[in-house]
């Protein structure tokens, strides 16, 4: 804490991005929403953040949060076809990376799986 013409300022280090853009925000997720209900995911009433998509009798879930998602499916190459449809989809905007195993930081929570 310092003090600037009288006025107390506070002065901190961040260790992940905070996303503060709401209009960015909010734009990014509109699309998203449009794009995975386009290829027939029904997203969720009470929490607008997830969609669920019926594949091989099982259900492919997704949540998201600004452009962090989580994927799940029974099949791993229902996994991976989603994956390549957001590549497709998305690589022009921003590299997409993939995380896979037991263990994955997601919204700054450690999912562990074992």
């Amino acid at each position: 804490m310092t003090l600037e013409n009288n006025v107390p300022v506070l002065y901190v280090e961040v260790k992940k991005a905070i996303y503060k853009l709401l209009e960015s925000a909010l734009l990014f997720y509109k699309k998203l929403r449009k794009d995975v209900e386009d290829i027939g995911f029904k997203v969720n009433p009470y929490d607008p953040c997830v969609a669920n998509m019926q594949v091989f009798d099982k259900q492919l879930t997704i949540t998201w949060h600004i452009d962090d998602m989580k994927v799940s499916h029974q099949y791993s190459n229902v996994v991976d076809l989603f994956v390549d449809w957001v590549k497709y989809k998305y690589e022009d905007i921003s590299k997409v990376k993939v995380s896979r195993g037991k263990i994955h930081d997601y919204l700054g929570v450690q999912l562990d799986y074992s």
